[in-house]
């Protein structure tokens, strides 16, 4: 129920000019086509019912709608736990929902939340990104907006499981409870969405990127993967590593040129040549002494 609340509400964005070539966008011609006809619906239908709905309305009795629509979600919340295999959530899915009926007027009061009891939010696509289904290219919905293959498959399951669908057996209560759905949380969106409108520059690339973020964040519980750690990279590296890192091939000190001696250019005298070439013995040797 949370995702199609998400789904109905953030098609209120119309398409750039910018494209990003984004790989999980391949169909990005068509997808800004469909956001701009949801843009047009939503500007020439949906939002104008949406302010006058925020302005007739008190807050609280607003804020008493959202919470009982929020509670009818725990329904399909507590279904795909059941097939995530998620049972320790299941039991708190049930107190949440039977919490808020009894003691919350029918859910529209949120006393579980005022009591501590966690909020779950699953849904199909979640349950079949879960089981390592792919989400494949990003895809626009249109009236739906945002999603992608994966989701686009799971969303009708979420509809039928909610209880807007399938527990209530007047078509007319049925369709009511649905515009009012639609209703009260496009009303809910309209502060973000024009913060949206004056901060992003491709406001079509900014709600796709959030939107595959997002998802990416609530199929692994908040949990990504981590890199792979090189174990080459934890030991500590030599100095002539770090030398190498840093300088390359080239020698850390260029050698000096040799300098030259002041003495060794001036020309030598016939005693220096002599000790260069005899050393130190006589060049005449001394007649031996008279008898």
């Amino acid at each position: 129920m949370t995702r199609l609340l998400l789904l109905l509400c953030i098609s209120t964005i119309g398409p750039g000019c910018a494209t990003s070539q984004n790989p999980q966008d391949p169909w990005e011609g068509m997808n800004r086509k469909i956001y701009a006809f949801n843009r047009g619906v939503d500007d020439a239908f949906v939002r104008p019912i949406a302010s006058g709905y925020r302005s007739i309305l008190p807050s609280p009795v607003r804020t008493g709608v959202s919470n009982f629509f929020r509670n009818l979600g725990v329904i399909v919340t507590g279904f795909n736990n059941v097939l995530q295999l998620k049972i320790k959530d299941v039991p708190v899915d049930i107190i949440r929902f039977t919490t808020n009926v009894l003691y919350g007027l029918g859910g529209l009061i949120d006393v579980a939340t005022y009591a501590r009891i966690p909020y779950n939010n699953e849904d199909f696509g979640q349950t079949l990104g879960y089981w390592g289904f792919d989400t494949g290219p990003y895809l626009v919905l249109p009236f739906f907006g945002p999603s992608n293959v994966r989701d686009g498959i799971g969303l009708p399951v979420d509809i039928v499981v909610s209880p807007i669908y399938d527990a209530i057996g007047d078509e007319g209560v049925r369709w009511g409870l649905l515009a009012l759905f639609i209703v009260d949380t496009r009303a809910n969106l309209i502060d973000a969405e024009t913060f949206l409108r004056q901060a992003a520059l491709d406001e079509y690339s900014f709600v796709r990127d959030s939107y595959l973020q997002r998802r990416e964040y609530l199929v692994n519980d908040g949990k990504f993967a981590e890199p792979e750690k090189d174990d080459q990279s934890e030991r500590p590296k030599s100095l002539l590593e770090l030398e190498e890192e840093e300088f390359g091939d080239e020698p850390l000190y260029e050698a000096l040129p040799p300098q030259s001696d002041p003495a060794a250019d001036r020309p030598k005298s016939l005693l220096e040549l002599e000790q260069e070439e005899f050393g130190d013995e006589p060049v005449l040797e001394e007649d031996p002494a008279p008898q």
